[in-house]
Parts: structure tokens; C-alpha cells; sequence
């Protein structure tokens, strides 16, 4: 072959398409996107010294002293609207600006205004440098998916596993968005939702004495992987387990995503495969695609079999996604309690017909099988969690749409909700979603002192002919806090673990269980009110015209009914109208560290819609 006809290699063809991202129109949009949220944070949480100048009413233009690393001075200066959704600012379309050495420009590095506004961040920056990658990896990540999607655009009706992929605007809030660290560009095309991808599973086998096994008392562990791999498969790992010599009763087949094996499971536990404590079967024969979440994979071929929870070992906004012990556990703990609740309650049961997604069956490496050197580093990368799929939960005439789709936003401009808004109207639509939403939320905290963190990712709405109906619950260990129980219930949640001794990183720092009713009332505030609807209310007002205290009337009208529906003991306890909340520092953590809780009050606009209100009766 001449030397003119050798096919480019690996890091040739990856050096093009860096090459080639970089000039699309798709990068700039990201580093827009990055921009703003970036700024947003940095002057929500207060961690930024800046001037502020009103240009017009609620509008303000405030600007950033830093400081070049020749030390001459550098100007960043940014528009910002004053918003009552929680004080929030939000920029405004104009792009943020650098001036230095009498020359201004669109800011273009992300990285250089950290390190130029750093003297200007009001505590030591512990974590700039890993705080940069992850905003530099979240713009790369997020430019690609951009410039896929305007090559290939999405058309016609979509399921609701096509829809976790659509959705290209994830987290609404957190900066480091898109961040993914350890998947390279080419990873995040194989494994990233907003591609696509079909993906089989590779199944491991695991002596039964090295893992965990975490079943519901309604789940056959048996039948269950019978189900889940179909009963051919399964003889074929069964029978290949035998021609080794093993006693295929003595080990417990386990799903590892194809990243994590290459990653992370085949250079640490590669000394169990060594000594016949682990063994590989193969791939499954059913395709998945990942949901939002990276880790969650939804079954494709039979969409009404579970979708599998499985460990990750990359870094997406504040975690690192891998499955703890107690994560596997608490999921058919917390799953089977829930589910009592619920069915427990006639209104969540039967008038609003709450559905709860159980994780009903899971399985964890044994951590303290590694050797000690090796723990911290291997310490959540080998488990999996199985949890129901929605479709086994529709009624006649309901389809399914991840929560997160309705704040998305076509590449032609178009929101996603636009033909039912235009169909029922912005105010019909938004009170049946409030409803359909609000209602099972609320009546899970004034009821039964329980807070879900509903932020989109962990909710499914329901539709009935394409009217909001219901909402589905998911992803509950870590993602619930309830009131110290007693009485019957106790028995129920024996075994709930907040933390694993064996990784002192893995605890959270609101345990599920707390009499503090503040912050059990703030998880649900912060994480359904604060993000979810805070970004629905915006783009309401963005494209429909709706005024954001049209948006909290309405709001405050639906839990104002709440109350009045579920009891004056509970509202008592968990102040909805509080004039104040407590919301999480997402960047704050991400940047100075979690030393200390990072939580700062702002303003409820409940509070000011319910003032309003009575403002009104006067």
C-alpha cells in the first residue's frame, strides 16, 4: 500500500472531527448555552464580587472585574433579567463580553474567564482546574450532540425511549450540564442518549459468595432473570457456565454496560477472572438505548421488560455514576414501601392514580472482596438495578413522556408541548399539568410527610389523549427524604442504609429519614419547583406569552386546593407559602467544595402569589 493510501487511524479520524465541531455553528451554540449557565450560577449563588447598572425596568447590566495574567485589568459584562421565579437571573440573548486592553469581544474561553475572574470569586476556588474540564468537556459533549441532531433530525411520532434522547437540553440549571468525564467524543456518540445508540449488555457471572443480592418478596429472583434474558439466553450462559466446570447455582449472572467494562471492570477485577471467581457468559440478544440518566438503559427490543440501572464510572454534573451498595439495597426497600403507600392511599391509588416505578431487584459487588489498595478505586463499578418499565402501568389511551420534554425545544425553534398548548390553550394546558403533577407531589408531603426529588429526570407524565393524566415515579434510592416514621411502617424500611461503611464518600448529606420538616418540605421544593417548573415557567413566558405571575398563580391556586384537600395538620408542618426557601449550590460544590452544607434561602414565589391573592379578597 502506498503511503498515500493508508486509511487515517483512531486519533487521526477523532483530531477531524474535533476539527470540523469546532467550525460548526453548533459550537458556538454551546459555548453560549455554557456561558450563560455558568454566569447564572456564579450570580445566583452570590459566589462572584460584581457592579450591577439597571438598563431598564428589572433588566440590569452588571460587569465583572478580573485580571489578565500579566495583570492588567479585564471587564467581562453580561444583560440579566430579575425574575420573581425564586430571584433567579436570567441572561438575556446577548452574548457575555470581554474587554481588555480597550478591544472588546464575545468572551470565547471558558477556561480563561475562570482563571481572569478568580480574584473575584468570594472564597479560594479549591476545585478551578477540575471545574474547567468539566465545563470544557460539557461544551465539546454538548456542541456534538447539537450538530448531530441538525444533520439528523428527529421526525414524526416518538416513544418514550426515543424521547430521553431527543431532549438535548438536560439540566437547566448546572453549568457542567454535559460534562461525562472518562467518555472521550467518540463514547459519548456510542453510549450517549441524545445519539440514539443501540447497545447490548455484557453478563458477567459472580460467585454468589462475592455479591449482594437484593430482591422485593414479590420478586423470584429465577424467574425474573428468566424474563429479563429470555429463557434461551439463559440456558446458554447455564450451559457454558457447566462446560467450564462451574456449578452454575453457585454463581449470579450480572449485567455490566459495555463502557464500564473496558474501563473499569476489566483492569480491576481481571484477578477474579484469574481465579474462577468471575466468569464472562457474553452479551445479551436484547437491544437498549440509555435514558437521560447515561446509566439507566431502556430494553428496545421488548420495551415492556425492566430497564437496568447499571454502574458507570464517569462524572455527569455533581456525581460520579456509579452504584453504590446501599443504592442496590435501599431500591427494593424504599420501592415496596412506596408502593405500599401509595396503594394504602385512595387518592394517590385511585383518584390520581400515582404510579411508582419500583426498583424491585438488584445485585452489588462485594467491595471488601478487593484487595484494600484497590477498594476506593473499584468501590461502586460492578452492580445493577432493575426497575420497571412505564409501559406495564398504562391504562387504555395513554401514552408516556418524559417530564423533561416539555421544556424541550426544537432545532426549527418549536417548543415540544406547542400542538397540545395551541390545542387547549397555555392556560387550560398548564392547570390539567399542574394537576396531574402537583397534586400526587403534594399529597405525598401534607399526607405522609414523604418529599420525592422530582426533578424531570425522575418523572414520567402520563397522557390521555394527549391531556396530562398521571404521573410515574423513579429512581428512588437517594431520591426521597420523609418525616421520622413510626408504627407500621417501621418494620417496613428495616435495612434502609443512608450510607456503606466501606466508601465513608458515599453518604448523603440529608439522610432519607429526618424530623426536620424545613428540609423535607426544600427537597421537593428545590428540586420540582426551583428546576422543574421554574424552566417550564420560563419558557411559557418565552414562547406563549404567559407572565411568570400568571405562571405562580396558577401554581399557587393548585396547592392552595392541595391543602384544602389533604389536610390543614400537614400544610401546618410544611409551610408551601414560606416567604423563603433553602435551595442547593449546585456550582458552589462543584467549585469550592462540600466541606460545609451549600445551601443559600431565596425567594418562594408561592409566597408572593399567595400575598397577591389576599391582596385581591381585600
Amino acid at each position: 500500500m502506498m503511503e498515500s493510501e493508508i486509511e487515517p487511524g483512531a486519533a487521526t479520524a477523532a483530531a477531524a472531527d474535533v476539527g470540523r465541531l469546532v467550525g460548526m455553528p453548533a459550537y458556538t451554540e454551546a459555548r453560549r448555552r455554557v456561558f450563560r449557565q455558568l454566569l447564572e450560577a456564579l450570580l445566583y449563588e452570590q459566589m462572584v464580587a460584581c457592579s450591577r447598572r439597571e438598563t431598564a425596568e428589572d433588566e440590569w447590566e452588571i460587569v465583572i472585574e478580573g485580571a489578565h495574567e500579566a495583570g492588567r485589568a479585564v471587564r467581562y459584562m453580561c444583560r440579566a433579567q430579575a425574575k420573581l421565579t425564586f430571584g433567579k437571573l436570567r441572561l438575556t440573548g446577548d452574548p457575555v463580553l470581554r474587554t481588555y486592553d480597550g478591544h472588546t469581544a464575545e468572551a470565547a474561553d471558558l477556561a480563561l474567564f475562570l482563571q481572569e475572574i478568580a480574584g473575584a470569586l468570594v472564597e479560594e476556588p479549591r476545585h478551578l482546574t477540575r471545574f474547567a474540564r468539566e465545563l470544557e468537556q460539557t461544551l465539546l459533549k454538548d456542541a456534538s450532540a447539537r450538530a448531530h441532531r441538525q444533520c439528523a433530525p428527529v421526525r414524526g411520532a416518538r416513544t418514550v425511549e426515543e424521547l430521553e434522547g431527543d431532549v438535548l437540553g438536560a439540566h437547566p440549571y448546572h453549568p457542567c450540564y454535559k460534562s461525562r468525564i472518562g467518555f472521550s467524543l467518540q463514547d459519548n456518540m456510542r453510549y450517549g442518549p441524545e445519539f440514539h445508540p443501540r447497545l447490548r449488555l455484557l453478563w458477567l457471572a459472580v460467585h454468589r459468595d462475592d455479591v449482594r443480592l437484593a430482591c422485593s418478596p414479590r420478586t423470584d429472583w429465577k424467574a425474573h432473570l428468566a424474563r429479563e434474558l429470555g429463557e434461551p439466553v439463559l440456558e446458554r450462559f447455564l450451559r457454558r457456565l457447566a462446560a467450564e466446570g462451574r456449578d452454575p447455582e453457585s454463581y449470579v449472572p450480572l449485567p455490566v454496560h459495555p463502557w464500564q467494562w473496558t474501563h473499569r471492570v476489566a483492569p480491576l477485577y481481571h484477578r477474579f477472572l484469574a481465579d474462577g471467581r468471575i466468569a464472562v457468559l457474553g452479551e445479551g440478544d436484547d437491544a437498549y438505548m440509555p435514558q437521560q440518566s447515561l446509566r439507566t438503559l431502556s430494553n428496545v427490543s421488548h420495551p415492556a421488560k425492566d430497564q437496568v440501572k447499571t454502574a458507570l464510572g464517569i462524572v455527569n454534573t455533581s456525581a460520579v455514576r456509579i452504584l453504590g451498595t446501599h443504592h442496590v439495597t435501599n431500591g427494593p426497600i424504599l420501592s415496596d414501601w412506596l408502593a405500599e403507600v401509595v396503594s394504602g392511599d385512595p387518592v394517590l391509588h385511585g383518584e390520581l392514580g400515582l404510579v411508582v416505578l419500583r426498583e424491585h431487584a438488584g445485585v452489588s459487588y462485594r467491595y471488601d472482596r478487593l484487595p484494600e489498595p484497590l477498594r476506593a478505586a473499584g468501590y461502586g463499578a460492578l452492580g445493577a438495578i432493575w426497575r420497571e418499565s412505564v409501559h406495564g402501568h398504562l391504562r387504555a389511551g395513554e401514552t408516556a413522556v418524559p417530564f423533561t420534554a416539555l421544556c424541550h425545544v426544537g432545532a426549527d425553534g418549536t417548543p415540544y408541548i406547542d400542538r397540545w398548548v395551541r390545542a387547549q390553550g397555555v392556560e387550560s394546558w398548564l392547570e390539567l399539568l399542574l394537576a396531574a403533577s402537583m397534586r400526587p407531589l403534594l399529597r405525598l408531603l401534607l399526607g405522609h410527610g414523604i418529599a420525592m426529588e422530582s426533578h424531570g429526570q425522575n418523572l414520567l407524565l402520563l397522557l390521555r389523549e394527549e391531556r396530562p393524566a398521571r404521573l410515574a415515579l423513579r429512581d428512588l434510592p437517594g431520591g426521597v427524604r420523609f418525616y421520622t416514621r413510626d408504627g407500621r411502617e417501621r418494620p417496613l424500611l428495616r435495612g434502609l442504609l443512608d450510607s456503606d461503611p466501606l466508601h465513608p464518600n458515599s453518604y448523603s448529606t440529608s439522610p432519607m429519614e429526618t424530623d426536620n420538616v424545613d428540609k423535607i418540605r426544600n427537597f421537593l421544593m428545590d428540586s420540582f419547583f426551583q428546576i422543574m417548573l421554574a424552566d417550564l415557567c420560563q419558557l411559557l413566558e418565552t414562547h406563549y406569552g404567559l407572565s411568570e405571575r400568571a405562571f405562580w398563580r396558577a401554581a399557587a391556586a393548585q396547592a392552595r386546593s392541595c391543602v384544602a384537600a389533604y389536610g390543614a395538620a400537614g400544610a401546618a408542618r410544611y409551610d408551601l407559602f414560606a416567604e423563603t426557601i433553602e435551595v442547593g449550590q449546585l456550582t458552589r460544590r462543584r467549585l469550592f467544595g462540600e466541606q460545609v452544607v451549600r445551601n443559600h434561602a431565596v425567594p418562594n414565589p408561592l409566597h408572593e402569589a399567595e400575598r397577591e391573592q389576599g391582596r385581591t379578597q381585600a
